[in-house]
């Protein structure tokens, strides 16, 4: 996998990508218009610090992540094997979730029924609730995981967003798109040089022009 680099413009869009996936580097047959999010690094620390002692620090991690976020819509290039590549990032967010509310739901109402400790139920809810307890951080650093190596972003400023593990191909495609007008512009240059130095042959072609 690969990084790339891309310019926002005033309009805050980016455009003009490849027709490259940027997922394998195929050739893409549409653009899915995704919303990526992004916050400072040291935030994340704050959240694996959080899960390590017990979420005392999860709340001010999530309240920093939220005031300090920032977002960009890309039109992003896939091919038809790739067209939903965060689909796993989605669902163990989605389904981690669920589950964790699950436990804690059957944990509430079995502490409800049981009335007193004593009661078989009231054990079954201690049970689920140290099963929540120690899946949370577990899920937390599934998806983590999941998402690290999924399309995301490193970097969003006002000027360009840094997208990280996309395709090595895609990511060329990239910088063959970008030196195109600089290799052209650098030509015109060059021939403007060579006019300005050789004014006897500028002179002989319009000539033979003639």
């Amino acid at each position: 996998m690969a990084k790339v680099q891309l310019e926002i413009d005033d309009r805050h869009h980016v455009m003009g990508l490849p027709s490259v996936c940027m997922q394998c580097g195929a050739a893409a047959t549409s653009r899915r218009t995704t919303t990526f999010y992004w916050h400072p690094q040291w935030i994340g620390y704050i959240l694996l610090l959080s899960i390590l002692a017990g979420l005392l620090f999860l709340p001010v991690a999530l309240l920093l992540a939220v005031v300090l976020h920032k977002t960009q819509q890309v039109d992003v290039p896939l091919c038809d094997r790739h067209r939903h590549p965060w689909m796993a990032q989605r669902i163990v967010l989605l389904g981690g979730g669920l589950v964790l509310l699950l436990f804690v739901a059957v944990a509430g109402v079995a502490f409800v029924l049981a009335g007193s400790l004593n009661n078989p139920l009231g054990l079954v809810g201690i049970g689920l609730f140290a099963v929540s307890v120690f899946y949370l951080p577990v899920w937390l650093l599934t998806a983590a995981i999941i998402a690290q190596r999924s399309i995301h972003a490193g970097l969003i400023t006002d000027r360009e967003i840094k997208l990280i593990a996309v395709s090595r191909d895609f990511a060329d495609a990239v910088l063959d798109a970008e030196d195109r007008p600089r290799r052209r512009g650098r030509y015109a240059e060059r021939e403007r040089r060579d006019d300005a130095d050789d004014p006897d042959d500028r002179y002989s072609d319009r000539r033979n022009e003639r």
